[in-house]
């Protein structure tokens, strides 16, 4: 395929790296950084944030009974905090940017978000204050607030996934899980 960027697309005459930060809190990129190191995913072009937030990373441990990636949000324990988290992000983005204003993504694996009903393309990104999405269709968007929803079932689909996940964010993530977190997570 040569230098393409697709089969038939414009050849490029060189590889660039962005390797600054410019809307993810410093917190986050060293922590998805740790994450992947972690997993033996060497990071190729360690990113360098220009800004943090003070308590940008929150961890909330639901203890359920084994909470499968293919059970349906109804009665589920996690679910009720994912709501919860939800309700806590849309309140503090109502006082700080303005009623209604601010979008907030629920991040899920991919057998969740089949399970839950979750956006897997992204078409819902944009247009809705609350996304529910799978963690591949968050790729390459941004949101004031994500929820992130087990995070061993996305980096079951790959590392790569995870990091993208935890990356989305431009204030805050807040983690909800009833599973182990992956090495390095638990330590923030």
């Amino acid at each position: 395929m040569g230098e393409g960027t697709r089969p038939g697309g414009p050849r490029l005459a060189a590889e660039y790296a962005l390797t600054v930060s410019y809307r993810t809190p410093a917190t986050l990129t060293t922590l998805a950084e740790g994450v992947v190191a972690r997993a033996g995913v060497p990071v190729l072009y360690p990113m360098t944030a220009v800004r943090d937030v003070e308590g940008c990373y929150r961890v909330t441990h639901v203890d359920a009974p084994e909470d499968a990636p293919t059970s349906s949000k109804e009665n589920s324990p996690l679910w009720r905090a994912v709501a919860q988290a939800q309700r806590e992000a849309e309140e503090r983005l109502d006082r700080e940017a303005g009623t209604s204003r601010g979008r907030v993504a629920l991040i899920v694996g991919a057998q969740r978000a089949r399970a839950w009903g979750a956006d897997v393309d992204g078409e819902t990104a944009l247009s809705e204050r609350v996304s529910l999405l799978s963690a591949v269709a968050s790729k390459g968007l941004e949101f004031d607030s994500v929820i992130l929803v087990e995070p061993a079932e996305i980096m079951n689909d790959g590392v790569g996934d995870l990091f993208v996940a935890l990356t989305r964010a431009t204030h805050d993530v807040h983690v909800v899980h009833s599973a182990p977190l992956p090495a390095g997570m638990e330590e923030w």
